[in-house]
């Protein structure tokens, strides 16, 4: 007897093809530190081409509609709302990656990642500003995970927002440790500590 698509398990490709998908937030090549001035950002290499999905597999749009009949049916499918978590993410639809990490967090309130992703898609869904709930969530996650790169990067450009060079460069440093040298983030990183850096020398104003 064949299970209903609502609540059989996702196939291979299915999955493979939400990973492409995903992929294509990384091919991107944007950066953790939302809201950097232009003018600071280290330049960014060419990013190469994301997979593409399989032969014959549906296309995005078509997996986040399977994916948001899944949770539909079963609010506490896991493993569907982080995929699309991120397929909303990677689609820019900040609000529904917003209500998708809400329900991961729910689902896992001690997951430093979950807490980092919301606390970035809260920001994103602001204006690109990280507002009292995301800072929230991203102190949360370093409770859970003192190395979380993506809150150290983010708390590190609030920091920098509101005057504090060396709030700021702590978190970039603590990031950079926990972030391997080769890792393409790292040289923003690196970059961000030379920001921070020249605005603890700077004159106050």
């Amino acid at each position: 007897m064949t299970a209903s698509p609502n609540t059989s398990r996702p196939s291979r490709r299915f999955l493979a093809t939400l990973l492409a998908l995903v992929a294509a937030a990384f091919a991107a090549g944007g950066a953790l530190i939302t809201g950097m001035p232009a003018t600071a950002q280290p330049p960014q290499a060419p990013a190469a081409p994301a997979p593409g999905p399989p032969a014959g597999a549906p296309d995005g749009p078509a997996l986040v509609l399977q994916l948001e009949q899944r949770v539909k049916a079963n609010p506490d499918d896991l493993d569907s709302w982080q995929m699309l978590g991120r397929a909303y993410t990677v689609m820019g639809r900040q609000d529904d990656a917003v209500k998708a990490w809400r329900n991961i967090v729910r689902l896992k309130p001690d997951d430093a990642m979950a807490h980092a992703e919301l606390g970035r898609s809260l920001g994103n869904a602001n204006g690109r500003k990280l507002n009292a709930e995301a800072e929230k969530h991203l102190d949360k996650a370093l409770a859970l995970d003192p190395g979380n790169v993506m809150a150290h990067a983010l708390l590190g450009r609030v920091a920098l927002d509101r005057g504090q060079p060396a709030v700021a460069k702590k978190h970039f440093e603590d990031a950079l440790e926990h972030l391997d040298t080769s890792h393409p983030f790292a040289q923003q990183l690196r970059q961000a500590i030379q920001i921070a850096d020249s605005a603890a020398s700077s004159p106050s104003k």
